[in-house]
Protein backbone atom coordinates (compact mmCIF):
# COMPACT_ATOMS: atom_id res chain seq x y z
CA UNK A 1 0.00 0.00 0.00
CA UNK A 2 1.42 3.25 -1.14
CA UNK A 3 1.25 6.99 -0.58
CA UNK A 4 2.69 10.09 -3.07
CA UNK A 5 2.99 13.42 -2.69
CA UNK A 6 2.05 16.04 -5.61
CA UNK A 7 -0.52 16.23 -7.86
CA UNK A 8 1.35 18.95 -10.34
CA UNK A 9 4.19 17.67 -12.67
CA UNK A 10 5.65 15.01 -12.23
CA UNK A 11 3.87 14.28 -9.15
CA UNK A 12 0.78 13.69 -11.02
CA UNK A 13 3.09 11.31 -13.44
CA UNK A 14 3.61 9.33 -10.12
CA UNK A 15 0.32 8.82 -8.72
CA UNK A 16 -0.85 7.13 -12.20
CA UNK A 17 1.71 5.36 -12.55
CA UNK A 18 1.05 3.28 -8.82
CA UNK A 19 -2.55 3.55 -9.73
CA UNK A 20 -1.96 1.77 -12.72
CA UNK A 21 -0.03 -1.09 -11.33
CA UNK A 22 -2.61 -2.26 -8.75
CA UNK A 23 -0.91 -5.55 -9.44
CA UNK A 24 1.89 -4.61 -7.65
CA UNK A 25 0.58 -1.81 -5.09
CA UNK A 26 -2.38 -0.11 -4.51
CA UNK A 27 -2.55 3.77 -4.07
CA UNK A 28 -4.19 4.66 -0.72
CA UNK A 29 -3.24 8.42 -0.31
CA UNK A 30 -1.72 11.67 -2.21
CA UNK A 31 -0.95 15.11 -0.44
CA UNK A 32 -0.66 18.32 -1.94
CA UNK A 33 -0.87 21.38 -0.15
CA UNK A 34 -2.40 22.80 -3.31
CA UNK A 35 -5.37 20.87 -3.94
CA UNK A 36 -8.01 23.17 -4.87
CA UNK A 37 -5.52 23.76 -7.51
CA UNK A 38 -5.49 19.92 -9.23
CA UNK A 39 -9.47 19.64 -8.34
CA UNK A 40 -9.87 17.78 -11.63
CA UNK A 41 -6.98 15.22 -11.10
CA UNK A 42 -8.22 15.09 -7.50
CA UNK A 43 -11.58 14.07 -8.14
CA UNK A 44 -10.17 11.41 -10.61
CA UNK A 45 -8.31 9.31 -7.74
CA UNK A 46 -11.31 9.79 -5.12
CA UNK A 47 -13.36 8.24 -7.64
CA UNK A 48 -10.41 4.95 -7.12
CA UNK A 49 -10.97 5.40 -3.68
CA UNK A 50 -7.76 7.19 -3.13
CA UNK A 51 -7.74 9.71 0.01
CA UNK A 52 -6.45 13.49 -0.31
CA UNK A 53 -4.59 15.44 2.25
CA UNK A 54 -3.35 18.42 2.00
CA UNK A 55 -0.32 17.97 4.45
CA UNK A 56 2.15 15.32 4.44
CA UNK A 57 1.66 14.23 8.03
CA UNK A 58 -1.62 13.82 7.39
CA UNK A 59 -1.08 11.32 4.77
CA UNK A 60 1.92 9.24 7.03
CA UNK A 61 -1.14 8.34 8.88
CA UNK A 62 -2.54 6.17 6.46
CA UNK A 63 -1.52 2.46 7.08
CA UNK A 64 0.86 1.94 4.09
CA UNK A 65 4.14 0.53 3.80
CA UNK A 66 5.69 3.37 1.45
CA UNK A 67 5.49 6.76 0.11
CA UNK A 68 6.76 8.15 -3.25
CA UNK A 69 8.38 11.67 -3.13
CA UNK A 70 8.20 13.38 -6.11
CA UNK A 71 9.44 16.84 -4.71
CA UNK A 72 11.44 20.27 -4.78
CA UNK A 73 15.23 19.45 -4.64
CA UNK A 74 15.43 21.61 -1.25
CA UNK A 75 12.47 19.29 0.36
CA UNK A 76 14.17 15.91 -0.02
CA UNK A 77 16.00 15.12 3.06
CA UNK A 78 13.18 16.49 5.67
CA UNK A 79 10.48 14.37 4.05
CA UNK A 80 12.49 11.34 3.42
CA UNK A 81 13.73 11.41 7.25
CA UNK A 82 9.98 12.04 8.24
CA UNK A 83 8.58 9.60 6.18
CA UNK A 84 11.46 7.00 8.26
CA UNK A 85 10.60 7.85 11.27
CA UNK A 86 6.68 6.81 10.49
CA UNK A 87 8.10 4.00 9.84
CA UNK A 88 7.55 3.66 5.84
CA UNK A 89 10.07 3.03 3.37
CA UNK A 90 10.70 5.84 0.43
CA UNK A 91 11.21 6.28 -3.10
CA UNK A 92 12.45 9.85 -3.48
CA UNK A 93 13.06 11.52 -6.63
CA UNK A 94 16.71 12.49 -7.94
CA UNK A 95 18.55 13.46 -7.03
CA UNK A 96 19.19 12.48 -3.83
CA UNK A 97 19.26 15.84 -2.21
CA UNK A 98 21.35 19.18 -2.76
CA UNK A 99 24.28 18.52 -0.60
CA UNK A 100 25.67 15.64 0.45
CA UNK A 101 25.42 16.23 4.22
CA UNK A 102 21.81 15.80 3.68
CA UNK A 103 22.39 12.54 2.13
CA UNK A 104 24.62 11.41 4.92
CA UNK A 105 21.81 12.92 6.74
CA UNK A 106 19.18 10.31 4.95
CA UNK A 107 21.62 7.09 5.69
CA UNK A 108 21.46 7.72 8.75
CA UNK A 109 17.77 7.76 9.08
CA UNK A 110 17.43 4.99 6.86
CA UNK A 111 19.89 3.05 9.50
CA UNK A 112 18.02 4.10 12.21
CA UNK A 113 14.67 2.88 11.00
CA UNK A 114 15.81 0.16 9.01
CA UNK A 115 14.08 0.57 5.86
CA UNK A 116 14.84 1.14 2.75
CA UNK A 117 15.54 4.32 0.34
CA UNK A 118 15.66 4.40 -3.43
CA UNK A 119 16.38 7.44 -5.60
CA UNK A 120 13.78 7.54 -8.48
CA UNK A 121 16.75 7.30 -11.12
CA UNK A 122 14.81 4.55 -13.06
CA UNK A 123 17.01 3.94 -16.13
CA UNK A 124 19.18 1.82 -13.32
CA UNK A 125 15.71 -0.50 -13.05
CA UNK A 126 15.60 -1.24 -16.28
CA UNK A 127 16.77 -5.22 -16.04
CA UNK A 128 19.54 -5.01 -19.29
CA UNK A 129 21.38 -2.41 -17.46
CA UNK A 130 22.56 -4.80 -14.64
CA UNK A 131 22.79 -7.55 -17.20
CA UNK A 132 25.51 -5.24 -19.08
CA UNK A 133 27.63 -4.24 -16.34
CA UNK A 134 27.63 -7.77 -15.20
CA UNK A 135 29.37 -7.95 -18.80
CA UNK A 136 31.93 -5.28 -18.51
CA UNK A 137 32.89 -6.70 -15.02
CA UNK A 138 33.75 -9.74 -16.47
CA UNK A 139 35.70 -7.71 -19.15
CA UNK A 140 34.02 -8.44 -22.22
CA UNK A 141 34.83 -4.66 -23.67
CA UNK A 142 38.42 -5.16 -21.68
CA UNK A 143 39.93 -2.54 -19.29
CA UNK A 144 37.71 0.28 -19.69
CA UNK A 145 39.08 3.76 -20.27
CA UNK A 146 36.87 6.53 -20.71
CA UNK A 147 32.87 6.71 -21.15
CA UNK A 148 31.09 9.78 -22.29
CA UNK A 149 27.72 11.34 -21.67
CA UNK A 150 25.96 14.38 -24.28
CA UNK A 151 22.51 15.44 -24.34
CA UNK A 152 20.47 18.46 -25.56
CA UNK A 153 17.45 19.05 -23.68
CA UNK A 154 15.85 22.35 -24.71
CA UNK A 155 14.07 24.62 -21.78
CA UNK A 156 12.40 28.01 -21.90
CA UNK A 157 12.28 30.41 -19.23
CA UNK A 158 8.96 29.39 -18.34
CA UNK A 159 11.00 26.28 -17.17
CA UNK A 160 12.59 28.51 -14.86
CA UNK A 161 9.28 30.20 -13.71
CA UNK A 162 7.61 27.55 -12.84
CA UNK A 163 8.37 27.33 -9.44
CA UNK A 164 10.71 29.28 -6.90
CA UNK A 165 13.84 27.09 -7.24
CA UNK A 166 14.57 26.31 -10.78
CA UNK A 167 18.11 27.12 -11.96
CA UNK A 168 18.81 28.25 -8.02
CA UNK A 169 21.56 27.58 -6.02
CA UNK A 170 19.72 28.42 -2.67
CA UNK A 171 15.68 28.77 -1.45
CA UNK A 172 15.60 30.70 1.76
CA UNK A 173 18.30 28.97 3.81
CA UNK A 174 18.40 25.30 2.12
CA UNK A 175 21.29 24.78 -1.01
CA UNK A 176 19.34 23.51 -4.49
CA UNK A 177 22.05 24.00 -6.67
CA UNK A 178 19.71 22.61 -9.83
CA UNK A 179 21.45 22.47 -13.09
CA UNK A 180 20.85 19.89 -16.24
CA UNK A 181 23.90 18.05 -14.00
CA UNK A 182 22.25 18.00 -11.05
CA UNK A 183 18.41 17.57 -11.73
CA UNK A 184 17.16 17.41 -15.82
CA UNK A 185 19.66 15.37 -16.99
CA UNK A 186 21.14 13.94 -13.91
CA UNK A 187 19.85 10.51 -14.86
CA UNK A 188 23.02 10.07 -17.33
CA UNK A 189 25.63 10.65 -15.01
CA UNK A 190 23.81 8.47 -12.44
CA UNK A 191 23.92 5.60 -14.88
CA UNK A 192 27.75 6.22 -16.58
CA UNK A 193 28.75 6.21 -12.77
CA UNK A 194 27.00 3.59 -12.12
CA UNK A 195 28.43 1.54 -15.38
CA UNK A 196 31.63 2.57 -14.25
CA UNK A 197 31.36 0.87 -10.48
CA UNK A 198 33.85 -1.91 -9.49
CA UNK A 199 30.79 -3.97 -8.65
CA UNK A 200 27.23 -4.76 -8.90
CA UNK A 201 26.16 -3.03 -5.97
CA UNK A 202 28.26 0.02 -6.55
CA UNK A 203 29.10 3.46 -8.55
CA UNK A 204 32.54 4.97 -9.58
CA UNK A 205 33.82 7.69 -7.03
CA UNK A 206 35.33 10.44 -8.30
CA UNK A 207 38.63 11.40 -7.30
CA UNK A 208 39.02 14.66 -9.29
CA UNK A 209 37.06 17.17 -11.94
CA UNK A 210 37.21 19.39 -14.07
CA UNK A 211 34.39 22.07 -15.04
CA UNK A 212 32.83 24.95 -17.67
CA UNK A 213 29.80 26.16 -16.49
CA UNK A 214 28.39 27.83 -18.77
CA UNK A 215 24.53 29.92 -18.71
CA UNK A 216 22.66 32.11 -21.30
CA UNK A 217 19.90 32.43 -19.05
CA UNK A 218 19.00 34.83 -16.42
CA UNK A 219 19.96 32.25 -13.51
CA UNK A 220 22.30 32.16 -10.95
CA UNK A 221 23.24 28.56 -11.83
CA UNK A 222 24.46 27.36 -15.01
CA UNK A 223 22.39 25.81 -18.33
CA UNK A 224 25.67 24.31 -19.65
CA UNK A 225 28.51 22.51 -18.64
CA UNK A 226 31.31 20.95 -19.89
CA UNK A 227 32.78 18.06 -16.95
CA UNK A 228 35.49 15.61 -17.09
CA UNK A 229 35.46 13.27 -14.17
CA UNK A 230 38.52 11.30 -13.30
CA UNK A 231 37.39 8.35 -11.23
CA UNK A 232 39.22 6.63 -8.32
CA UNK A 233 40.35 3.92 -11.08
CA UNK A 234 41.62 6.18 -13.43
CA UNK A 235 38.39 6.51 -16.06
CA UNK A 236 37.81 9.74 -17.59
CA UNK A 237 33.94 10.78 -17.86
CA UNK A 238 33.10 13.31 -19.85
CA UNK A 239 29.92 14.89 -19.67
CA UNK A 240 28.39 17.69 -21.74
CA UNK A 241 24.75 19.42 -21.15
CA UNK A 242 23.02 21.83 -22.31
CA UNK A 243 19.33 23.43 -21.59
CA UNK A 244 20.03 26.30 -23.70
CA UNK A 245 19.58 24.45 -26.94
CA UNK A 246 17.23 24.51 -30.22
CA UNK A 247 16.55 21.02 -30.64
CA UNK A 248 16.92 17.58 -28.74
CA UNK A 249 19.25 15.58 -28.68
CA UNK A 250 18.68 13.03 -26.03
CA UNK A 251 21.35 12.15 -23.73
CA UNK A 252 23.37 9.08 -24.52
CA UNK A 253 25.75 7.13 -22.51
CA UNK A 254 29.11 5.18 -24.59
CA UNK A 255 31.65 3.23 -22.37
CA UNK A 256 34.92 2.61 -24.27
CA UNK A 257 37.17 -0.30 -23.34
CA UNK A 258 40.09 -1.50 -24.67
CA UNK A 259 38.66 -4.53 -27.06
CA UNK A 260 34.98 -3.13 -26.92
CA UNK A 261 32.52 -0.10 -26.51
CA UNK A 262 28.68 0.11 -25.30
CA UNK A 263 26.22 2.65 -26.24
CA UNK A 264 22.80 3.22 -24.50
CA UNK A 265 20.10 5.23 -25.66
CA UNK A 266 17.66 5.25 -22.40
CA UNK A 267 14.60 4.13 -23.37
CA UNK A 268 15.68 2.79 -26.48
CA UNK A 269 18.84 0.09 -27.13
CA UNK A 270 22.21 -0.74 -26.09
CA UNK A 271 24.61 -1.06 -29.02
CA UNK A 272 27.52 -3.42 -27.88
CA UNK A 273 30.69 -4.27 -29.47
CA UNK A 274 32.95 -6.75 -28.28
CA UNK A 275 35.20 -9.22 -29.92
CA UNK A 276 32.17 -11.64 -29.50
CA UNK A 277 30.83 -9.38 -32.03
CA UNK A 278 27.65 -6.62 -32.03
CA UNK A 279 24.33 -6.39 -30.42
CA UNK A 280 21.64 -4.68 -30.10
CA UNK A 281 19.95 -4.64 -27.02
CA UNK A 282 16.42 -3.25 -26.30
CA UNK A 283 15.66 -1.05 -23.34
CA UNK A 284 12.09 -0.36 -21.55
CA UNK A 285 10.21 2.69 -23.18
CA UNK A 286 8.82 3.38 -19.63
CA UNK A 287 11.48 2.35 -16.80
CA UNK A 288 9.12 3.90 -13.92
CA UNK A 289 7.45 0.65 -14.06
CA UNK A 290 10.70 -1.52 -13.80
CA UNK A 291 11.26 0.94 -10.86
CA UNK A 292 8.39 0.40 -8.83
CA UNK A 293 8.89 -3.29 -9.71
CA UNK A 294 12.45 -3.55 -7.62
CA UNK A 295 11.10 -1.00 -5.09
CA UNK A 296 8.06 -3.44 -4.78
CA UNK A 297 10.39 -6.40 -4.49
CA UNK A 298 12.51 -4.77 -2.04
CA UNK A 299 10.12 -3.62 1.09
CA UNK A 300 8.90 -7.11 0.70
CA UNK A 301 12.35 -8.76 1.40
CA UNK A 302 12.66 -10.17 -2.52
CA UNK A 303 15.45 -9.86 -4.38
CA UNK A 304 15.20 -7.29 -6.83
CA UNK A 305 15.41 -8.67 -10.64
CA UNK A 306 17.64 -4.98 -11.39
CA UNK A 307 19.69 -2.46 -9.80
CA UNK A 308 18.42 0.56 -8.30
CA UNK A 309 20.07 3.55 -6.93
CA UNK A 310 20.38 2.92 -2.96
CA UNK A 311 21.57 6.53 -1.31
CA UNK A 312 25.09 5.40 -1.48
CA UNK A 313 25.01 5.02 -4.94
CA UNK A 314 22.93 8.04 -5.44
CA UNK A 315 25.62 9.97 -3.46
CA UNK A 316 28.41 9.74 -6.08
CA UNK A 317 27.23 11.85 -8.19
CA UNK A 318 26.11 14.65 -5.51
CA UNK A 319 29.68 14.49 -4.87
CA UNK A 320 30.12 15.94 -8.15
CA UNK A 321 27.47 18.63 -8.44
CA UNK A 322 29.01 19.54 -5.17
CA UNK A 323 32.54 19.99 -6.18
CA UNK A 324 31.58 21.58 -9.12
CA UNK A 325 29.75 23.99 -7.51
CA UNK A 326 32.57 24.54 -5.25
CA UNK A 327 34.98 25.63 -7.99
CA UNK A 328 33.92 27.07 -10.62
CA UNK A 329 31.91 30.38 -11.13
CA UNK A 330 28.72 30.34 -14.38
CA UNK A 331 30.27 32.32 -17.37
CA UNK A 332 27.94 34.34 -18.98
CA UNK A 333 27.72 33.51 -22.88
CA UNK A 334 28.07 36.93 -24.90
CA UNK A 335 24.76 37.77 -26.31
CA UNK A 336 26.69 37.72 -29.83
CA UNK A 337 27.07 33.94 -29.64
CA UNK A 338 23.48 33.20 -28.23
CA UNK A 339 19.96 33.55 -29.62
CA UNK A 340 16.09 34.09 -28.16
CA UNK A 341 13.13 32.38 -30.06
CA UNK A 342 10.09 34.07 -28.61
CA UNK A 343 7.21 31.73 -28.14
CA UNK A 344 3.17 32.35 -26.98
CA UNK A 345 3.00 33.78 -23.50
CA UNK A 346 6.25 35.87 -23.61
CA UNK A 347 8.00 32.18 -23.27
CA UNK A 348 11.47 32.54 -24.98
CA UNK A 349 13.86 30.09 -25.56
CA UNK A 350 17.84 31.41 -25.71
CA UNK A 351 19.96 29.44 -27.25
CA UNK A 352 23.38 28.99 -27.90
CA UNK A 353 24.03 28.73 -31.92
CA UNK A 354 25.37 25.81 -33.00
CA UNK A 355 25.94 23.67 -29.12
CA UNK A 356 24.71 20.54 -30.67
CA UNK A 357 27.31 19.97 -32.91
CA UNK A 358 29.97 21.51 -30.92
CA UNK A 359 28.91 18.67 -28.36
CA UNK A 360 29.30 15.93 -31.30
CA UNK A 361 32.56 16.85 -32.14
CA UNK A 362 33.80 17.02 -28.36
CA UNK A 363 32.77 13.92 -27.84
CA UNK A 364 33.78 12.10 -30.82
CA UNK A 365 37.22 13.36 -29.83
CA UNK A 366 36.84 13.02 -25.95
CA UNK A 367 37.46 16.92 -25.40
CA UNK A 368 35.96 19.32 -23.52
CA UNK A 369 34.53 22.67 -24.57
CA UNK A 370 37.63 24.36 -24.20
CA UNK A 371 39.68 22.10 -25.24
CA UNK A 372 38.21 22.15 -28.63
CA UNK A 373 39.43 25.31 -29.84
CA UNK A 374 35.77 25.16 -32.27
CA UNK A 375 34.29 28.58 -30.05
CA UNK A 376 35.65 31.68 -29.58
CA UNK A 377 33.77 32.35 -25.63
CA UNK A 378 34.85 29.20 -23.68
CA UNK A 379 37.13 29.75 -20.86
CA UNK A 380 39.60 27.05 -19.39
CA UNK A 381 38.20 24.72 -17.06
CA UNK A 382 38.80 24.73 -13.13
CA UNK A 383 40.16 21.59 -11.66
CA UNK A 384 39.26 20.16 -7.98
CA UNK A 385 40.40 17.16 -6.31
CA UNK A 386 38.16 14.87 -4.48
CA UNK A 387 40.52 12.75 -1.95
CA UNK A 388 38.62 12.95 1.30
CA UNK A 389 35.75 15.38 0.07
CA UNK A 390 33.01 15.19 2.93
CA UNK A 391 30.78 17.63 2.43
CA UNK A 392 29.64 20.76 0.37
CA UNK A 393 30.85 24.12 1.86
CA UNK A 394 29.25 26.91 -0.46
CA UNK A 395 29.18 28.03 -4.54
CA UNK A 396 32.55 29.50 -6.04
CA UNK A 397 31.63 33.30 -6.03
CA UNK A 398 33.14 35.91 -8.85
CA UNK A 399 35.10 38.33 -6.80
CA UNK A 400 35.53 40.73 -8.96
CA UNK A 401 31.69 41.33 -9.73
CA UNK A 402 28.31 41.01 -8.17
CA UNK A 403 27.09 37.78 -5.80
CA UNK A 404 24.55 36.83 -7.76
CA UNK A 405 23.28 34.68 -4.83
CA UNK A 406 21.78 35.02 -0.93
CA UNK A 407 24.01 32.51 0.39
CA UNK A 408 22.48 30.16 2.79
CA UNK A 409 23.01 28.01 5.45
CA UNK A 410 23.60 23.65 5.04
Amino acid sequence: MFGSAGLGGYGWVVAQTIAGRPDLAKLIGVCDPKLRSHAERADTLRRSSVHMYERFDQLLDEPIEAVWLPLPINLHMQFVTQALAADKAVLCEKPAAATTQEVDAMIAARDEAGLPVIIGYQHLADPPILQIKRRILDGELGEIRAARVAGCWPRPTSYYSRNDWAGRLGVGRKWVLDSPLSNAMSHYLQLAMYLLGTDENRTAEAAQIEAELYRVNAIENFDTCSVRICTEQGISLLVLLTHACSETVDPTVEILGTTGSASIYPEQRIEWRSPAGNETIPLSPNPRDRLLEGFCRLIRHQPPECALATLEIARAPIVVVNSVAEAVVPHDIPPLVHQSTEFAHADTLNTIHGIAQLFEKCGAEGKMIHESGLVSWSVPAQSKSLRGYRHFTSPARNVSGPTRVQLCDS
